[in-house]
């Protein structure tokens, strides 16, 4: 997974019409291609720019917006304290989620996000893992794919990983 970074030069929104109230940037993530994984001014507004497939990351506590399309789970464990009518899900893809043991190694420590994706990537040719992974490229190519996890720290998540592989 690429290293992301703060965004601090806001000309990729200007240029894609994007950057309504500018004055107010809370804050955006660039991956290292460029393209913005999200995007909010101070309003909380979220403005989402993406190269190729339009695939973002959230999390599943949030209320569904619009412009979500579909919106998958990407956790094995179902999140704590939540109904399914409350998620507003299409799918429940858990087969996609990493191995125990590499969640338990991980435990999102910020410091681990990179040999985390690294391993976790390498898991994703198994078999199972491998065609639910087929399965999310075809729902990123029919239209917008929500990718939601349970996690307080999306953009250092499984779903953070895949919204990259999907994205290329």
């Amino acid at each position: 997974m690429a290293q992301i970074s703060p965004l601090t030069d806001i000309s990729h929104f200007l240029a894609k019409g994007c950057a309504s109230g500018v004055e107010g940037i809370s804050w955006a993530w660039l991956d290292a291609h460029g393209r913005t994984v999200d995007f909010r001014n101070a309003g909380g507004t979220r403005c989402t720019v993406t190269g190729g497939n339009r695939v973002q990351v959230r999390r599943v506590y949030a209320e569904p917006e619009a412009d979500d399309g579909t919106r998958v789970l990407v956790d094995r464990i179902w999140p704590r304290g939540l109904t399914k009518a409350k998620a507003g899900l299409d799918e429940w893809c858990k087969q996609i989620a990493p191995s125990t043991e590499l969640r338990i190694w991980y435990h999102h420590d910020p410091e681990r996000f990179a040999e985390f994706g690294r391993r976790y990537r390498g898991e994703l040719h198994a078999p199972e893992r491998a065609q639910a992974l087929a399965h999310l490229r075809e729902l990123a190519a029919g239209g917008a794919l929500t990718l939601l996890t349970a996690t307080k720290q999306p953009e250092i998540s499984e779903a953070a990983v895949l919204a990259e592989l999907l994205q290329h």
